[in-house]
């Protein structure tokens, strides 16, 4: 049975052909948040995360995209949220914001975040094929642990026309919008202790109650029936 051989530069495409010279696609398994001060590995970043960055020491940041296999063609990041950016990667790491070239060890390239929610995709290419792409969405706050836990309650739901707020902790210069399924802000307004909104002037369906301080932003669902 014959085995595909390759070059040095050949490696990468060469762990793509098994035995019976069929090609596998290469997929995007996980992502790891790295300090980009330090150039050391935090945590694995998964779904529904939240980092907060007082209690990380308020450090640049990156993000890794971990393939299988370790080396592909390339990798595309691409992060929407506070912070937009897309960074195509042809070495290993690959990095959301790269990082300097022929440094010994990593020498990450990192960024001071933003407070917001975001959404990661990265995705593999093998002879400009896409394989398997992962994506994420994850929370940055910026709040000390001996604060007060900033949480906001929505109820009832669903509702029929009004809606009641519940807001608990850190509660200065807290804004509330509501959205429509595709996004857009229909209005807009301070948020106190306890709040209503009255929606039956809205049409009946789903909206998103957005609830946005200085050290977070939370987003709650409205169903109006």
């Amino acid at each position: 049975m014959d085995v595909l051989s390759a070059s040095i530069d050949d490696d990468k495409i060469a762990w793509y052909e098994n035995l019976m010279g069929e090609e596998a696609m290469p997929s995007i398994e996980s992502f790891t948040l790295v300090n980009a001060d330090t150039d050391q590995d935090i945590a694995a970043l998964s779904e529904g995360e939240v980092i907060n960055l007082q209690t990380l020491g308020n450090p640049r940041l990156s993000i890794r995209a971990n393939t299988s296999p370790t080396t592909v063609e390339r990798v595309t990041l691409e992060i929407k949220g506070p912070i937009t950016y897309r960074q195509t990667e042809r070495n290993w790491p690959y990095a959301l914001f790269g990082d300097y070239p022929q440094e010994e060890p990593v020498d990450y390239i990192g960024l001071t975040w933003l407070v917001g929610d975001y959404i990661l995709q990265a995705t593999p290419y093998l002879q400009d094929k896409a394989g398997t792409p992962l994506k994420i969405s994850f929370q940055v706050i910026k709040s000390s642990m001996n604060e007060p836990v900033f949480s906001v309650e929505v109820y009832p739901v669903p509702s029929t026309g009004v809606v009641n707020i519940l807001q608990e902790g850190k509660a200065a210069g807290a804004q509330m919008m509501l959205l429509d399924e595709r996004g857009k802000i229909l209005l807009t307004q301070p948020l106190k202790g306890q709040d209503q909104l009255d929606l039956r002037a809205f049409r009946k369906g789903m909206y998103y109650l957005k609830v946005v301080n200085q050290e977070a932003v939370l987003v709650k669902r409205v169903v109006l029936e």
